[in-house]
């Protein structure tokens, strides 16, 4: 079914509600309390229900919710597309919706809009103004960048995609003042310019000295050399000492699956490494991450996001060529006060 309709519904601000509501095949939003949002007969009943359950909220916070809540239950149609940024990795869920809003008594997660949830998708798919759209720190909010529902379904599909010249959103209020996430901005602009000027040996190169700069002694392996380890670690001067840890760097813009995960298990068995570090710059697919979780103390993950944090976490202590490489400035900015 086509429906030009494009919503971003997020889940959670820490994404606590991702992997539930993507399993589950729905969207889904906070506000438990409100209760079932279809016995509300307008947007100031559903007002003034929040007044009584929030009364230190200021006026505006509240029509914010309002719109909002009131959006995810009326607004959004069936055949519309949702997209869900990921905050377990750099990446957006897109699916389509199947049905109306209802309101799940039992579980965790009461308000409920079915989803086919088709694909998930690598940020720098993505057109620049559609990443501004999906910046927004709302939990519901309409994205009516020009062609939007083609392009985003382009990205999913893995096909060729026209830009227009950016545009300004128009039309639904959600986008009226809307908090943005500066720091994922700032994360996809740091993206955009490391997919620019580096190649897999570079990143794998930015890995060892982030290790190194841990206190880790670190050897490499030549570029397409066979047994996958492209990075061989351990403490003390030779590097001999314990935790050892056998490192596979993935350059690509897509999520690896289990089959690379595997690998690396076979590997740190070979080279006798204690610890095992997969990093792969596209993120993972579902399936590593669920079965990385039972290797919890012997394997780590490092996305795209993983790999900024330790960048800015030791970004003073990288050498001086790799600071020109990637340029960044530290800033500090007013956290708004946005979702529940």
């Amino acid at each position: 079914m086509s429906n030009p309709q494009v919503y971003v519904v997020r889940a959670g601000r820490h994404g606590e509600r991702e992997a539930a509501a993507l399993t589950a095949g729905i969207a889904t939003v906070g506000w438990d309390e409100v209760g079932d949002l279809r016995n509300f007969s307008s947007r100031e009943a559903l007002k003034d229900r929040l007044v009584e359950l929030y009364p230190d909220k200021s006026s505006a916070g509240i029509g914010n919710w309002a719109g909002q809540l009131w959006r995810f239950s009326r607004h959004i149609q069936e055949g519309a597309t949702v997209v869900l940024p990921s905050k377990q990795q750099a990446t957006v869920h897109v699916g389509r919706v199947t049905g109306p809003y209802y309101y799940a008594e039992e579980g965790a997660m009461h308000h409920c809009l079915p989803v086919a949830w088709r694909a998930e998708v690598s940020r720098t798919a993505f057109d620049q103004d559609l990443l501004y759209s999906l910046g927004s720190l709302l939990t519901v909010s309409s994205v009516n960048r020009e062609t939007a529902a083609e392009r985003i379904w382009a990205a999913a599909e893995g096909t060729s995609q026209t830009s227009p010249s950016p545009t300004p959103e128009t039309g639904d209020d959600s986008t009226v003042d809307s908090p943005v996430d500066l720091v994922r901005r700032a994360g996809d602009d740091i993206v955009r310019h490391m997919l620019r000027t580096l190649d897999g040996h570079d990143f794998a190169d930015l890995i060892t000295q982030l290790l190194e700069v841990q206190g880790y002694v670190s050897q490499s392996t030549n570029p397409g050399a066979d047994g996958g380890v492209d990075i061989l670690a351990g403490s003390g001067p030779l590097g001999f000492g314990e935790p050892r840890v056998c490192v596979q760097v993935k350059f690509t813009t897509g999520p690896v699956d289990v089959k690379v995960l595997r690998e690396l298990q076979g590997v740190m068995r070979r080279t006798k490494a204690e610890h095992g570090l997969l990093v792969s710059w596209g993120g993972f697919r579902q399936s590593v991450r669920k079965e990385a979780r039972d290797d919890h103390f012997y394997i780590r993950l490092w996305s795209e996001r993983e790999v900024l944090e330790q960048i800015y976490r030791h970004y003073d202590r990288l050498s001086e060529e790799w600071r020109a490489r990637v340029p960044l400035r530290r800033i500090w900015a007013l956290v708004p006060d946005t979702d529940e």
